[in-house]
């Protein structure tokens, strides 16, 4: 994982900082869900466009990276914007988050199936989680992505299958490049 988080922070340092922060269209399409109330976790934040605008919607904001650099531009951008977030570096791996503690837990481009308990009992009863990753659709413009880091059909349903889903893409019909999934954890 650490030859990764330097990627990542190579490429952070070597983009040009703006203070303007742009969210996850899924997100914006979703926010009437985003009551404002709570806390938000945003995990791989990278340089925290959501975290941020999770904050401005009124979270008690948290964001997690494995990217010091990627955080160093979020912070940036949350004091240009006069928003409050905590933010977190942490090897996403070997991530340990409490459990019942978020009200919203945000995940975008990120897979790693062996965290999906720990997110699951991150949220609380009732709580809003937002996933959204790379299928295999994505495989055709990019065949040397990481066959590791796709998600197979159905699976985020599957994960998920006890909760109450209030959108998903995961259908053997998507033709786009990700597939997401929103819903609220009854379980």
């Amino acid at each position: 994982m650490r030859s990764d988080i330097q990627r990542w922070d190579k490429k952070y340092i070597s983009r040009a900082y703006t203070p303007v922060f742009t969210p996850d269209s899924l997100l914006l399409a979703h926010a009437k869900l985003l009551t404002g109330r709570g806390r938000s976790l945003d995990v791989a934040c990278g340089t925290g466009d959501n975290t941020l605008y999770l904050a401005q919607r009124g979270y008690s904001s948290y964001g997690v990276d494995g990217s010091i650099e990627g955080l160093r531009h979020c912070q940036r951008k949350a004091i240009d914007n006069r928003l409050e977030v905590t933010l977190f570096v942490a090897d996403l791996e070997q991530l340990s988050l409490p459990a019942n503690s978020f009200d919203v837990v945000v995940v975008m481009r990120y897979l790693d199936r062996e965290q999906i308990p720990l997110l699951k009992r991150a949220l609380r009863p009732d709580g809003l989680l937002v996933f959204k990753t790379f299928n295999q659709n994505f495989l055709k413009d990019k065949p040397s992505f990481p066959r590791a880091y796709v998600l197979d059909v159905g699976e985020l349903q599957t994960w998920f299958r006890n909760w109450r889903c209030v959108d998903t893409n995961d259908l053997a019909d998507n033709a786009e490049s990700f597939t997401h999934w929103l819903g609220y954890r009854t379980v």
